[in-house]
């Protein structure tokens, strides 16, 4: 019985006795919270970093946005003014071409 495999087919009794001993049970109790502990120090950093860029992102877009919006503005009161002008423009047409040349 001390060679027979268990059910997973583990056939290594000298390596299943080192994973069964007092010391590789002390080492998971006591080292596994440590481990887990350093992951999950690892992971809350990452997830901060990544907080912390979108926000950099955000204002990168929002400032993109205010450009954006200015700029729209800025075209549709030259849109405007073009309008006006080319309205002009058509009206003094439209009195030089009343005028009688000799």
């Amino acid at each position: 019985m001390p060679n027979r495999p268990d059910e997973s087919g583990f056939d290594f009794p000298i390596l299943r006795k080192a994973i069964d001993s007092t010391t590789m049970l002390v080492l998971a109790r006591f080292l596994m919270p440590v481990v887990v502990a350093i992951m999950g120090w690892f992971v809350t950093r990452t997830l901060d970093d990544l907080k912390e860029n979108e926000m950099r992102v955000q204002t990168r877009l929002e400032r993109l946005w205010e450009a954006q919006a200015t700029t729209n503005v800025q075209a549709a009161t030259l849109t405007g003014k073009v309008d006006a002008a080319v309205h002009q423009l058509d009206r003094l047409q439209a009195q030089v071409d009343k005028v009688s040349r000799p």
